[in-house]
């Protein structure tokens, strides 16, 4: 994930596996980034055919349309989080380990 300000790409996940090759072309991906002023977002993308992205926090959710396949929520505390992803086929996805 290319991040503003950012020295270079930083890694979110991963693990083995084919999760966004030529064979499972399926990705998100989601991070924590602060802003200048120093209010904490959770930033998440998903590859092309991502049509709705999730996410669920200990005391809040967000679930919306990604036309865009992009999501930034802003938060007040980092917190654990999980995002998924819905795709145009009906499928769900998971960022990877």
């Amino acid at each position: 994930m290319l991040l503003p300000s950012a020295r270079g790409p930083q890694r979110t996940g991963g693990g083995p596996g084919r999760s966004c090759s030529r064979f499972e072309q399926d990705a998100v991906a989601w991070t924590w980034w602060r802003s200048p002023q120093g209010a904490e977002h959770l930033l998440a993308a998903g590859s092309r055919r991502v049509t709705r992205l999730i996410a669920r926090g200990p005391d809040w959710s967000v679930d919306r349309p990604a036309p865009d396949r992009t999501l930034a929520v802003e938060r007040p505390a980092r917190a654990v989080v999980r995002v998924e992803a819905l795709l145009d086929n009906g499928g769900r996805i998971n960022p990877p380990n």
